[in-house]
């Protein structure tokens, strides 16, 4: 039995601009404009990992030699059963970060390639745990829509996972 199959993304030419509100007290308040991009070719490597089964377990009368019957045939090949996460790389890079409003947004700017390298660094570290949360949940319950409906569509006993034969 050989690994499971994954999937290579690359997204690329990702950007974005956020803006915001600071307010560290004592007149220390103001707008944030932080734009973001990718560092030199992709901004996010992702890659999951295929968990399959098939829709159907083959019974023995549907393997015998010389039998022909495109469903069962095609019922017992591996179908996706799940979907994880197995590596993610970002590479983005906040461009630029620009403050307003306030005395203090001129001050807070002195320190603006400092802060960064940090946002850029928190974007990093935290968006590969974003996306494993929700992506992969949402993947698996398409897998099993489709599983359904693939399921519903080849003739046969019934695609449930805890059908034996």
């Amino acid at each position: 039995v050989g690994r499971n199959p994954s999937v290579h993304v690359e997204l690329e030419g990702m950007s974005a601009s956020c803006t915001g509100k600071f307010d560290g007290g004592i007149g220390l308040s103001g707008s944030v404009v932080a734009s973001l991009g990718s560092s030199d070719g992709a901004s996010l490597h992702l890659e999951v990992s295929v968990a399959s089964k098939p829709l159907r377990e083959a019974s023995p009368h549907n393997t015998a030699p010389g039998n022909n019957n495109e469903a069962s045939s095609s019922s017992s090949l591996p179908f996706p059963t799940s979907a994880k996460l197995s590596a993610c790389t970002p590479h983005f890079l906040v461009h630029d970060v620009q403050f307003s409003g306030s005395a203090s947004a001129r001050v807070i700017g002195l320190f603006s390639s400092v802060i960064t390298r940090k946002i850029t660094s928190a974007m990093n570290e935290n968006v590969c745990p974003l996306i494993k949360t929700n992506a992969e949940s949402m993947l698996n319950r398409g897998l099993e829509a489709a599983r359904e409906y693939i399921g519903g569509v080849i003739p046969g006993k019934s695609p449930s996972p805890s059908s034996s034969s």
